[in-house]
C-alpha cells in the first residue's frame, strides 16, 4: 500500500490533544497508536521506561534553592549595607522577595500557578506514580534479518525549553559562578551567589510548570507518520531488514524513553548493524532537517540526494532531540526534523520525510545487511523525486 498523505493528516488530526509527560493524554496516544499498529499486522510490546524525579523531590529541589537564594540575597544587602538599620535592610529584602516572586509568574506563565495546584492534588491523590511506556512494534518472522533498523518518535508533548533563551540563561550562570571564585570583593562574591541560585530558580520553575499546550510542532505529525508507515511500508523492505516502529516516552522528561530503549538496545539485544531514524515533528517548514553524524548521517545525505528532497544538516540542535541516547550508547542514529515553532503542516515535507526516512531504512539493509554478491543485485525501492 503506498504512502497516502490524506489518511496521514487524519492522523494529525487524530492526536490533536494534549499529551504532557505521565499524563492521561500520553497514555491515550498510546493506545490508540497501538491498536492501529495490531491492526495494521504489526507484533506490538510494551516497556515500561525509566521514571525521573518524583514530584516531591522536585519540590524539595526548588524550595532548597528558594532557601539558598533568599539566605545569599540577605548576606548581600548585609555586606553592601553594613551600616544600614536592621529594619531597613529586611524592607529592601523584603522588597527584593517579592521582585523574585513576580519574576517567578512571569517564568512560569499565567498557567503556572494552576498547572502547579493540579499537579499537587494529582501526587496526592494518586496511590502509585503513573508507568511511562514505550511502544516497539515489529513484524513476526522478521528477528532472523542481517540488519535492524528503527523507526522512532516520541508520544509526549515537548517543552518549549530547549532554545536560545536556555543558552542564555546557562551562559549567564556560567558567568556568575566564575565570578563567585573570581570576583575582586566578597560583596561582588555574594550578589553572584544570589544570581545563581536566582537564575536557577527561574529556570527550574520555568521547566517544571510550563504549559504544554498542543500545536503543530508538538510532533502530532511524528505520530501520523508512524501510524502512516505501518500501512506503506513496502514489502521488500521487511524481507531484508528487521523493522520496528517505537514510539518513545517522557521525551520532555530527559528523553527517558529513548534513554530505557538504547541502554537495552546495548546491553539485551542481540547484536547487528543497527540505525535509529528519529522523526521529530516531521512536515514543518519546507526543507528535512538532518541531524546526527557518522555512517547514520552519510546514508541520510546520500538518500536525500538520491531523491532530489530539499534537506538542511545540522550537527547540533537546541532541542534535546530523541536520537542522542542512542549516539552516546554508540548506535548510528539520525534524526529527521521539522521546524518545532513553525506553526503550519506541509504535507509535501511530511511525505518526503516518509519517503526519505523508508529509502534510508533500504540504503541501510544493502550496506549493512547483505553480502556483496546479494548487494550489487539490489535496487531502491523508489525513483529519485
Amino acid at each position: 500500500m503506498k504512502f497516502d498523505i490524506d489518511r496521514a493528516m487524519n492522523w494529525v488530526k487524530t492526536f490533536d490533544f494534549s499529551r504532557g509527560t505521565g499524563s492521561e493524554g500520553e497514555l491515550r496516544a498510546a493506545d490508540l497508536l497501538s491498536k492501529h499498529l495490531e491492526t495494521a499486522g504489526w507484533r506490538v510490546g510494551r516497556a515500561v521506561t525509566r521514571t525521573g524525579c518524583r514530584l516531591s523531590t522536585l519540590v524539595m529541589i526548588l524550595l532548597l534553592t528558594l532557601v539558598f537564594e533568599e539566605y545569599s540575597l540577605w548576606k548581600a544587602l548585609q555586606l553592601s549595607f553594613p551600616g544600614l538599620p536592621r529594619r531597613s535592610r529586611a524592607s529592601l529584602f523584603f522588597a527584593a522577595f517579592l521582585l523574585i516572586g513576580g519574576l517567578l509568574r512571569l517564568a512560569v506563565g499565567r498557567q503556572g500557578v494552576k498547572i502547579a495546584r493540579e499537579r499537587f492534588v494529582a501526587w496526592r491523590s494518586a496511590k502509585e506514580p503513573p508507568q511511562m511506556v514505550n511502544l516497539i512494534a515489529d513484524r513476526p518472522g522478521s528477528d532472523n534479518r542481517p540488519a535492524r533498523v528503527f523507526i522512532l518518535t516520541h508520544l509526549d508533548t515537548p517543552l518549549r525549553v530547549a532554545n536560545r533563551e536556555d543558552g542564555i540563561s546557562n551562559a549567564v550562570l556560567l558567568a556568575l559562578i566564575v565570578l563567585v571564585f573570581l570576583s575582586p570583593s566578597p560583596v561582588w562574591s555574594a550578589w553572584s551567589a544570589a544570581g545563581i541560585f536566582l537564575v536557577s530558580l527561574l529556570f527550574q520553575a520555568r521547566y517544571w510548570l510550563r504549559a504544554e499546550r498542543p500545536s503543530p510542532g508538538d510532533n502530532r505529525t511524528g505520530l501520523a507518520l508512524i501510524a502512516e508507515l505501518a500501512q506503506s511500508l513496502p514489502s521488500r523492505l521487511h524481507e531484508r531488514v528487521e523493522l520496528r516502529l517505537v514510539a518513545v516516552s517522557a521525551c520532555s522528561a530527559g528523553q527517558l524513553g529513548a534513554l530505557a530503549l538504547a541502554d537495552d538496545i546495548r546491553r539485551h539485544w542481540p547484536p547487528k548493524p543497527t540505525l535509529v531514524i528519529n522523526l521529530d515533528s516531521p512536515g514543518l517548514g519546507a526543507e528535512v532537517m538532518v541531524l546526527g553524524t557518522g555512517k547514520g548521517l552519510e546514508v541520510a545525505q546520500a538518500a536525500a540526494k538520491s531523491l532530489w528532497i530539499p534537506y538542511h544538516v545540522k550537527k547540533r540542535s537546541w532541542c534535546g532531540l530523541d536520537h542522542r541516547p542512542f549516539a552516546l550508547n554508540r548506535i548510528p542514529a539520525i534524526s529527521l526534523a521539522g521546524d518545532r515553532k513553525g506553526t503550519r503542516i506541509e504535507p509535501a515535507s511530511l511525505a518526503a520525510t516518509a519517503q526519505l526516512a523508508t529509502e534510508i531504512a533500504m540504503r541501510w539493509a544493502r550496506l549493512e545487511g547483505q553480502s556483496p554478491q546479494v548487494e550489487s543485485l539490489l535496487k531502491s525501492s523508489q525513483k529519485p523525486g
